[in-house]
């Protein structure tokens, strides 16, 4: 009877042992593939729909344009995430709003949503 309550402990010890460690593969294997694929930058509209996203390894060139003349002067993104400063670039003779070295995240575009446009996301 000592024998088998002795194997039933080592069988436990066991059966820990094997989950921690396919529980460290695990971690490791996700962290290398969020190293390698870099992290997701999402644009988002007013009503919180997105509208654009890309994987980047560091920070990209976001280009929004407007269908026809634009009403306003400048546009806004803000980092819904809490992790960086809202930023304001001015509108464009083009129509566009060019926002540069835009760190990955949530960013929500803060214009009027009667606004036409559509976003690019460039590495």
């Amino acid at each position: 009877m000592k024998m088998l309550s002795g194997v039933r402990a080592l069988l436990k010890t066991v059966v820990s042992i094997v989950v921690v460690v396919v529980l460290l593969l695990l971690s490791g294997q996700q962290l290398s593939a969020q190293q390698v694929g870099g992290s997701q930058l999402r644009i988002l509209d007013v009503t919180g729909l997105m509208r654009a996203t890309r994987v980047v390894a560091q920070s990209a060139t976001v280009k929004v344009a407007f269908e026809g003349s634009p009403s306003i002067q400048e546009c806004a993104v803000v980092n819904l995430d809490g992790l960086a400063a809202e930023r304001r670039v001015p509108v464009s003779a083009q129509g566009e709003c060019v926002f540069q070295d835009v760190p990955p995240g949530s960013w929500q575009l803060k214009i009027p949503a009667e606004l036409r446009w559509r976003a690019q996301i460039y590495e």
